[in-house]
């Protein structure tokens, strides 16, 4: 009995510890064409700061989504960009770009 708790503690244990991916609960934003990259991005902010203005783009934007001018609210893991542009676009400050898997993306209620 006593090591049947043991191995039900540790199991509980191991499981609790388990990292999952962080995830960003809740972003909001509007999807823009990033000429320079040939892709739709989501400009939104970071970390609720408004002076935090970045474009995440989508590794997995769902298709009807994926047009400028759409107001969504979405979750997402985001990471440093690693694309290359294929022009330089000065109107983009490229520290305010990343990548991001994207999740429960959803049209923004009005």
């Amino acid at each position: 009995m006593k090591s049947l708790l043991l191995s039900i503690g540790a199991c509980l244990l191991l499981f609790s510890c388990a990292k999952e991916p962080q995830t960003t609960p809740a972003y909001s934003g509007e999807t823009r064409l990033l000429d320079c990259f040939s892709r739709i991005g989501i400009q939104t902010i970071k970390g609720g700061n408004q002076d935090s203005l970045i474009i995440i783009i989508p590794d997995n934007m769902p298709s009807q989504y994926d047009v400028a001018g759409k107001q969504l609210e979405f979750d997402a893991e985001i990471r440093a960009n690693t694309l290359a542009p294929n022009f330089p676009d000065p109107s983009i400050d490229a520290s305010t770009l990343y990548q991001g898997k994207v999740s429960n993306v959803r049209e923004k209620a009005q």
